[in-house]
């Protein structure tokens, strides 16, 4: 192992990154739109957010130190949830406001079996060349099997290769089942509980974290969209506070109000105007059904 913080298979994910890096470098339109991707990516809101929740997930950590769940062992484990899973729930935080069960199915997603399985599957790995034979023919054939989904006529190619992605599962599974059985003593402890528990425990508790998130995005689009239809500023500050005061942090409220009555903004021109579109607001909201008004602990 030439990265000791790393096993063969994710030693592998790096070197092959790496020689796709390369090759993306070498080209010189992918290389451009690297450069505008990193661009967006490292803008100063963008940042700012990064920051909040690198501070979370340090605090979270911490607390979990504290009550003596986290030690340095966990430190890796802790660093691919961030840029994995955490980074994935940053990113598609958006979903949240289409989406009503958004945080219901987060969290049954991190406690389902699956995630059992691909614990399981990732506890043991090959030596470092088959796992460099592994990754792209995994990689190859979920894009193969993603290929073959987007048009009915390729039925016969998708059935093969989800076949071929079961069979490579099952190969792994079972290779790790058997290296479970012969060191059974070393994989049934503490640390091995820890290592499998942390993801979702990391992940429930970045929950509230994207709320936030969500409801603050929320909140902006309303509040520029009052900004350029209402031109009074006296009068969309005062339908901001008014907005405010009505969704609160019902995450619900807020997918509510972009939904049905931001396109009704362009009709306020006064403040009876705005008391107006509240109170049918309001009464909207209060007569709906109770997953429109959803938290993250009942959406």
């Amino acid at each position: 192992m030439f990265l000791p913080l790393l096993n063969n298979r994710e030693e592998a994910v790096v070197v092959w990154l790496a020689i796709a890096s390369i090759f993306a470098l070498l080209n010189s339109n992918i290389r451009v739109a690297i450069v505008s991707v990193a661009r967006a990516f490292f803008a100063r809101p963008i940042l700012i957010a990064w920051g909040c929740m690198a501070g979370y997930v340090a605090v979270v950590v911490f607390v979990l130190y504290a009550i003596g769940y986290w030690d340095l062992r966990l430190t890796k484990d802790t660093l691919t949830w961030f840029a994995g899973p955490a980074m994935v729930l940053f990113l598609s935080q958006r979903k949240a406001h289409e989406d009503p069960a958004y945080f219901k199915n987060t969290v049954m997603k991190v406690l389902g079996f699956t995630v059992i399985i691909e614990f399981a599957v990732n506890l043991y790995v090959f030596p470092f060349l088959i796992e460099m034979f592994l990754v792209p023919l995994s990689v190859l054939i979920v894009a193969l099997l993603a290929v073959s989904t987007t048009n009915p006529e390729f039925e016969p190619s998708t059935r093969l290769f989800r076949s071929a992605l079961n069979v490579l599962g099952l190969v792994l599974l079972s290779y790790t089942l058997v290296m479970i059985a012969f060191h059974f003593s070393s994989f049934a402890t503490q640390d091995t509980l820890r290592a499998f528990t942390l993801p979702a425990t990391l992940t429930i508790a970045f929950i509230p974290f994207v709320y936030v998130l969500t409801l603050y995005s929320g909140y902006e689009d309303i509040f520029v969209r009052a900004g350029i239809w209402i031109t009074d500023n006296e009068l969309a500050r005062y339908t901001r506070r008014q907005i405010l005061l009505a969704c609160g942090f019902s995450l619900g409220r807020v997918r509510m109000f972009m939904k049905d009555y931001t396109r009704k903004l362009p009709t306020v021109r006064s403040k009876d105007d705005a008391k107006r579109l509240i109170s049918e607001f309001r009464g909207s909201s209060e007569s709906s059904p109770g997953e429109r008004l959803s938290t993250p602990s009942s959406s």
